[in-house]
């Protein structure tokens, strides 16, 4: 189960939502058992997990789709709100539209655009301009995407709503062992937008400060391969430690008992400028850690410098080590960016953003609903709530 899923679907759930996860998977998943032991989460009645499992000969993405859309046509009502992030599901999120009379919703995590003469075509980019326009409004990661879809579909609800920080779980760490630790985390695969050469050769710049560096979630053993590689080259390898890809609650556990900050070094490309959500500073603001981010739009949108946490330049290793020099060697700094990260995990939590997608659904469905009525959510036992499906 994909994390961001996960925690987007509880927050709903424990909002008062009913709510159903649809994933796929090679066996079906114990929702309650999984919650505990893979996220740290309590169980809550009115949230459910459906596994559609890889069975038969054929394996393809396709038969999962069309097993999803066949469960969501059957048990969804007029009213209901089905959300996707997937854009190969567009056309059976229509589908669903039309068949049920429900709200669908794309989240996008990227967009390909309008067609432009000479730019390459793609099935996705396709599917995009022949569904989207179609749908019941568009949920944007960040400011700048919003502003694109507000240009391509000037009729279409939208609404931006970053990704958010995790409020469930006693996550915060303790302040003084958190600064006498000096070491900087992240958390996450090494992908093209993750800029270690940078953050490795910052950290070895800074080595009279008995810095560590904690990364946790490589891929696998070649990712881990090459960045002991490069930590030999910089001779900083006693200073880094390396782990590969671990669950959720067993990588908070980690952060809490080794991290003193967090850092989000994305490389400036078109991605970290327009349509990443940096999940990476929410799971930070969520123990309580200042964070260190490069100058992206990704970043920018999110923290203001030295109010937030600290900016640097993408690409300047000297300008990072600057910056962690800076908090690890004021205390008073350490301490207040602690705090504001305190206040950014509320302000971006999951709650928060459930709340937030709840009014513009009632929104849209006041926009549509004749003579201007508002819309009523579905009543259920514990009173007024959606049903939710995620695809």
């Amino acid at each position: 189960m994909a994390t961001v899923s996960v925690m987007s679907t509880y927050a709903a759930a424990r909002a008062g939502v009913k709510t159903t996860l649809i994933i796929r998977g090679k066996s079906y998943l114990d929702c309650q058992k999984d919650l505990r032991s893979r996220f740290g989460l309590e169980p809550v009645e009115n949230y459910d997990v459906l596994t559609i499992r890889r069975s038969g000969i054929f394996k393809t993405s396709i038969l999962f789709y069309l097993k999803a859309t066949f469960h969501i046509i059957k048990n969804a009502r007029r009213g209901d709100l089905v959300i996707s992030r997937n854009t190969n599901f567009l056309p059976y999120l229509y589908i669903i539209k039309l068949l049920t009379g429900a709200f669908v919703l794309f989240e996008a995590h990227g967009y390909h655009g309008r067609f432009e003469k000479g730019s390459p075509i793609s099935r996705r980019l396709i599917t995009e301009q022949m569904i989207l326009g179609k749908l019941s409004g568009l949920i944007s990661l960040t400011k700048a995407m919003e502003e694109r879809f507000r240009k391509d579909y000037p009729s279409l609800p939208v609404i931006t709503l970053p990704l958010g920080a995790p409020s469930f779980q006693p996550l915060k760490i303790s302040l003084q062992e958190a600064f006498g630790r000096r070491c900087l985390c992240y958390t996450g695969r090494l992908t093209g937008e993750i800029d270690a050469d940078t953050v490795l050769g910052a950290v070895a710049l800074c080595s009279d400060l008995d810095l560590r560096f904690l990364w946790i979630g490589l891929r696998d053993n070649e990712q881990e391969r090459l960045l002991r590689q490069k930590c030999e080259l910089l001779n900083i390898s006693s200073k880094v430690e390396l782990y590969q890809w671990m669950g959720h609650r067993e990588m908070c556990g980690m952060v809490q008992r080794k991290g003193s900050a967090g850092i989000a070094a994305y490389k400036s490309t078109y991605d970290s400028n327009v349509q990443i959500s940096p999940t990476k500073l929410f799971d930070f603001f969520s123990f309580g850690l200042p964070v260190i981010g490069s100058d992206v739009g990704a970043v920018r949108e999110i923290l203001q410098d030295r109010n937030d946490g600290l900016i640097y330049k993408p690409g300047n290793r000297e300008e990072l080590a600057s910056r962690i020099r800076e908090l690890f060697i004021s205390f008073d700094l350490f301490e207040k960016l602690c705090i504001s990260s305190e206040r950014m995990a509320d302000l971006y939590s999951w709650e928060n953003r459930t709340r937030r997608l709840m009014d513009f659904t009632s929104s849209i469905a006041a926009r549509r609903t004749p003579n201007g009525e508002r819309f009523t959510l579905r009543q259920g036992a514990q009173g007024e709530r959606k049903e939710t499906e995620r695809v």
